[in-house]
């Protein structure tokens, strides 16, 4: 009785985190951040583009600094480079959501583990990217906070993981930080957008989070621009 009495609340403790964890995601990516306003004369155009699942950030490639540029050597045909940080056995190891299995699942929302980041490589521009317009220096903060992520060699170079990308068009970069259920994909992105002080999630893990807030910036900036040409 003792062991049965034991494993019910070990099972309802878990089922109490899971709740508690559901909740919290919910009510944080609800909740806005407000960062002080930038005005600028001149804006330039980055996006978030998400799976359904998986949160990446797209930036044009001639807004993208030379040093980051260089260092991925894009192909020839490249207009936009697209950077998403998650867990590497993940990532490597799961190309499609058939390949997912539960000890892959674990390692990577529980135990410490290697990340990377997904680096692809578009011609062309895709309409349901999420538009996102900052001024320079807001822009000079998000690819700092991307060129970070990346691990480096002693000179300054990024570091290629030997492992094929999904595509012919995407590669693998061994990065700082590891996944976990608090520090996931989307939170690396949403981070990413704070220190661009662009208005986003308290907190959100999940893709929704993030995309809602831009959304809703999105709908603010149409509005004030109607305004502004109807006065």
């Amino acid at each position: 009785m003792n062991l049965l009495h034991y494993l019910k609340r070990i099972f309802l403790s878990l089922i109490g985190l899971i709740l508690l964890y559901a909740l919290l995601a919910w009510v944080l990516s609800l909740m806005q951040t407000h960062p002080p306003a930038h005005t600028c004369v001149s804006q330039e155009e980055v996006f978030v583009t998400t799976n359904g699942v998986h949160l990446d950030i797209v930036i044009p490639l001639d807004v993208l600094p030379s040093r980051i540029r260089q260092k991925l050597q894009p192909q020839a045909d490249t207009r936009f480079i697209a950077f998403g940080w998650g867990d590497k056995g993940f990532f490597i190891n799961t190309p499609t959501w058939d390949d997912l299995t539960f000890s892959t699942a674990v390692n990577a929302m529980f135990l410490k583990s290697p990340s990377v980041m997904h680096v692809t490589y578009y011609p062309n521009a895709y309409r349901n990217w999420k538009r996102v317009e900052l001024c320079p220096a807001q822009l000079t903060s998000l690819t700092q906070f991307i060129h970070n992520t990346f691990q480096q060699t002693d000179n300054q170079q990024f570091i290629l993981v030997d492992a094929p990308g999904y595509t012919h068009r995407d590669s693998f970069y061994e990065a700082v930080g590891s996944y976990n259920c608090i520090y996931t994909c989307n939170v690396w992105v949403n981070q990413a957008l704070k220190q661009a002080h662009v208005p986003t999630a308290i907190w959100s893990p999940l893709d929704w989070g993030v995309i809602r807030h831009l959304e809703e910036s999105s709908k603010v900036q149409s509005s004030n621009v109607q305004g502004s040409s109807v006065r």
